[in-house]
């Protein structure tokens, strides 16, 4: 049944992701850059930190964007600060987890939090490339600074 679960919200993901970025072409929904999907951050070859990205990647930091994905809780499941936004559950939990350019930190605005969605998510903030080095480690090259955060049901 989870598996099952997974597949529907996945596909509801998508089907979602289709009618945004009409809305958007229409001009129903102001005050975006573009609907970024996870395609465009994983369209090239990651090899360490922001080494080899392509310009109209880096061109995407500043920007406001919506982007749809799943929600992974970095510590709690509670009064989230920081979480990651992932394509799919399926992969991560099931087969081979995202190379890090398929991973985006989503960082919540001072003073608010959310709990753990197990439903597809729809995002929106200003996307920021730059890569966080954490012991010697390159963590995330992705940062979403969330201005609203809903379900897609």
């Amino acid at each position: 049944p989870a598996d099952l679960a997974a597949m529907r919200s996945a596909e509801a993901m998508l089907a979602a992701e289709k009618k945004l970025a009409e809305q958007l072409k229409a001009g129903k929904i102001a005050g975006l850059d573009m609907i970024l999907p996870f395609d465009e951050l994983t369209s090239w070859p990651y090899e360490d930190g922001l080494k080899g990205m392509p310009k109209r990647i880096k061109d995407l930091s500043g920007k406001k964007v919506l982007m749809t994905g799943f929600m992974l809780p970095i510590d709690e499941v509670q009064n989230i600060k920081e979480f990651l936004l992932v394509q799919s559950l399926w992969s991560c939990c099931y087969g081979q987890p995202p190379d890090i350019h398929g991973i985006v930190r989503c960082v919540m605005p001072k003073g608010k939090k959310t709990d753990y969605f197990f439903d597809p998510l729809k995002v929106t903030g200003t996307f920021k490339v730059e890569a966080t080095i954490m012991d010697g480690y390159c963590v995330d090259i992705y940062q979403l600074h969330v201005d609203s955060l809903e379900t897609i049901r």
